[in-house]
């Protein structure tokens, strides 16, 4: 075919239907080699070689989600009719799938034989799926430029995030104190759970009590590469603490998937055409995406992005038409129970916000709303069952460590308790809690840093997506269509999260994340209201998406910013490091830090007992700890014995317990919060010290020392 003829020869459909998503792929590509070269000194050869090798520790979250999307299918009736099966599938199927990992957990049953047979089971039924698909000729819709152009600009935000994920833990942001939370307990609860057989609580670790849900799929993600139970997650270079990480990162493009789906059929309920319906659903997607706050957390073994993931999943369920009140009530309830699994403050920033759109979606007749919400009650208590019979049957306490005026202390004393809700709460006005949520708190002095400071919506790391919210939703508001009242539904549930956060947690930033979908998906809708009034004047047009595309790429380029910035600008350097290396156990030198030296002494003369440290991942299996406001057996015999070294000393001896490695620092900074042991100070452990015979070895780069307390028999 030649001249004319070849001019109007149609595209092939397939190849049209791909180009779009290949396209995306090579900007991906282009901003992770760019992103691998920021902040190091590192040769690009080097750098593109780790990046590329690391990549293959990402796969044991991708057969996760995989098997996740096809463990839904079964229950695929309950939408049928729904517009949007597929993301509605891929949330219920993620609030499975956790679900199964948590109650295999409980119940002593996570193997490696149950973990890969899960996972073949769910990714056998998403195969069969797509191949009835393929068959059926079902294909989704390809991207319009539009939408590509604006997910292009997320892509160097997505790139952060991959390459963060792909660094140790601990190696990044300084909001996150190099990720503690991680390294305390979202990690290492998996490694000791491998090692016992069984996900339950630990009286040392008072966060085994919470629900466990990303904790329990790190356990299943071991299982599933066959971790040995001596070092667990750790084995070999550490790959598989990458691999849970990629696991969370990925549950934050689930986020954006199933935010950018609801934003879309959110606006075309209100008559927004298809094509700028679609196009704002993108937008929606990639702020999802590429704010800073998600970035930071979702590249960390955390568990906020399976908060927001479930959030988007009941806006989505919400948004269907055809979807009958009960099962939506059901859907709802499973996918609410879930996200208090991942995290129990769900409860109030992603409960009552579902209440609320479950009532407007539900038509007002008690016939239909009464089986809606009863359905979603019990489906959502069935979610959390595991989690409240194993809290009572170990502690009598079904919500340990909460509630414990009314439902017991279990394990712990009234002053633990006191210690830990002191820690977890704000004691300021009302006015001190607005000026906290809106500029900075009013306790950060002088020299306090920037996470002290801005615990609220000026956080830099929310870029603006504070202020695209608030004009969003004027927007809306003045809107006379349908999106008038879907603004009213959004502002509800968004003031509904803001008290939440001024009442129930200590005020803190990223407790604010469970904002970031319902935000998006306003700020998504507010702009398919504007090009709508533009018309087809191409000022207007023009006009709205450059004002798109500044937003998302200006949460870009916050993002960019802020990984720049770690480790004095060297963040890159870490990209060739695999985690096993903050173990020290391959240096010829194994006195060159603390955890070198735990990790490479003989295990036959007792176990190192961490005092001030609870952040014991790197230090090896033969160490010992406990958490802030856990019982210190230290503590314990300091009470009892205050004057008498040998006694202390004997008596954690009897515990197994040969070494104490004091973190002098930590030490000091909890002493001075109020929050440790009040008897475990940074003066009665140094008089332990100099009667011991004084430290046995010292770190003074990391200010601690250790004592060898003298062997059995000794007198």
């Amino acid at each position: 075919m030649t001249g004319a003829n070849a001019a109007h020869k149609p595209d092939n459909p397939l190849a049209s239907h791909w180009r779009g998503p290949g396209l995306l792929a090579l900007a991906l590509a282009a901003s992770l080699l760019v992103v691998s070269l920021l902040g190091s000194s590192l040769s690009p050869l080097i750098a593109l070689g780790s990046l590329v090798l690391k990549l293959g520790s990402l796969w044991p979250g991708l057969v996760y989600l995989a098997a996740a999307y096809g463990l839904a299918w079964p229950l695929r009736r309950l939408w049928k009719d729904a517009a949007d099966a597929a993301p509605i599938q891929l949330a219920v199927g993620v609030a499975l799938m956790f679900s199964l990992s948590h109650l295999l957990g409980v119940l002593g049953l996570l193997s490696s034989v149950t973990a890969i047979g899960s996972c073949l089971i769910g990714i056998g039924l998403a195969i069969a799926q797509i191949a009835q698909a393929c068959r059926s000729g079902d294909r989704p819709a390809p991207l319009g430029p539009g939408q590509m152009v604006i997910t292009a600009l997320a892509m160097p935000a997505a790139a952060v995030l991959i390459v963060a994920a792909l660094m140790p833990p601990g190696w990044l942001w300084g909001s996150e104190y190099g990720g503690f939370d991680a390294l305390s307990y979202h990690l290492q609860l998996p490694q000791e759970w491998l090692a016992a057989g069984r996900l339950a609580p630990l009286e040392h670790n008072v966060y085994s009590y919470l629900p466990g849900y990303i904790e329990a799929a790190f356990m299943h993600l071991g299982a599933l590469t066959l971790a040995p139970l001596d070092r667990g997650l750790l084995a070999g270079d550490g790959w598989r603490l990458l691999a849970c990480q990629g696991l969370h990162a990925g549950l934050v493009v689930v986020t954006a998937w199933l935010t950018a789906r609801a934003t879309t059929r959110l606006a075309l309920r209100a008559e927004i055409t298809e094509p700028i319906a679609r196009w704002s659903g993108a937008v929606a997607g990639c702020l999802a995406l590429a704010t800073p706050w998600a970035v930071v957390t979702g590249s960390l073994a955390y568990n906020e992005a399976g908060v927001n993931a479930m959030l988007a999943g009941v806006l989505l369920v919400c948004a269907q038409e055809r979807i009958s009140p009960f099962s939506r009530g059901a859907l709802v309830g499973l996918l609410v129970g879930v996200a208090c699994g991942f995290k129990p403050t769900a409860m109030f920033f992603v409960g009552v916000p579902a209440g609320l759109l479950l009532i407007v979606a539900t038509p007002r007749a008690l016939k239909t709303l009464l089986p809606a919400l009863v359905a979603g009650a019990v489906v959502g208590l069935i979610a959390l069952a595991p989690w409240l019979v194993r809290n009572a049957l170990h502690g009598g306490n079904p919500v340990f460590p909460f509630a414990s005026d009314l439902l017991g202390t279990a394990h712990w004393t009234g002053e633990q308790i006191a210690r830990y809700q002191g820690a977890h709460s704000f004691d300021g006005s009302i006015t001190d809690r607005l000026r906290t949520l809106l500029w900075s708190s009013p306790t950060a002095g002088p020299g306090s840093s920037a996470v002290e400071r801005f615990r609220g919506l000026a956080n830099p790391q929310w870029g603006v997506l504070p202020l695209l919210t608030l004009g969003s939703i004027v927007v809306l508001l003045l809107s006379r269509t349908r999106l008038h009242i879907t603004g009213f539904l959004l502002a509800a549930c968004l003031a509904a999260q803001l008290v939440a956060w001024l009442t129930f947690t200590h005020l803190q930033s990223r407790f604010l994340l469970p904002l970031l979908p319902i935000g998006a998906a306003a700020a998504g809708l507010a702009i398919a209201r504007l090009r709508t009034l533009a018309g087809d004047r191409p000022d207007g047009r023009g006009g709205v998406a450059l004002l798109a595309g500044f937003v998302v790429a200006t949460q870009s380029v916050f993002v960019i910013g802020i990984y720049a910035s770690q480790q004095r600008g060297s963040a890159g350097i870490g990209l060739p490091v695999y985690p096993a290396a903050f173990t020290d156990r391959e240096v010829e030198e194994p006195y060159l830090s603390a955890a070198g030296w735990c990790n490479t002494r003989p295990l036959d003369d007792g176990l190192v007992l961490l005092v001030g440290d609870s952040t014991p991942l790197y230090f090896g299996p033969g160490v010992v700890y406990h958490t802030t406001y856990d019982t210190s057996p230290l503590g314990e015999l300091l009470r009892a014995t205050p004057a008498d070294a040998a006694a202390i000393a004997r008596g954690l001896r009897e515990r197994g317990v040969g070494w104490l490695l004091v973190n002098d620092s930590e030490l000091r900074r909890l002493h001075q919060s109020g929050w440790y042991d009040p008897d475990v100070t940074p003066d009665s452990v140094r008089n332990l010290a100099d009667a011991l015979g004084g430290a046995a070895m010292v770190w003074p780069d990391e200010r601690r020392y250790l004592l060898q307390l003298a062997p059995e028999g000794t007198p």
